[in-house]
């Protein structure tokens, strides 16, 4: 799915694998790790309930950047929905 462009007020969640680097050494400890990352990431992109503040992301590697676009400034319910 495409991100579309915005320009404006944006709270931004960086997450990645701990230690992915070392997991590399054992390849099915890495990619169940993986597995179980990617899995947590889509479903909260996928499973999000009629929030006003919608959160997206995209998931690269061992990495994912999640985030909420903040229509009012600094809205504390924007970067609620990203820290939930």
């Amino acid at each position: 799915m495409p991100l579309q462009n915005y320009e404006g007020t944006t709270f931004v969640a960086f997450t990645d694998i701990s230690g992915f680097r070392e997991m590399m050494r054992d390849r099915k400890k890495a990619v169940l790790a993986l597995d179980k990352f990617y899995q947590a990431g889509y479903d909260i992109l996928r499973n999000q309930t009629a929030n006003a503040y919608r959160v997206d992301g995209l998931f690269v590697s061992d990495c994912g950047v999640l985030f909420v676009r903040a229509v009012d400034a600094g809205s504390p319910d924007a970067l609620n929905s990203l820290l939930q």
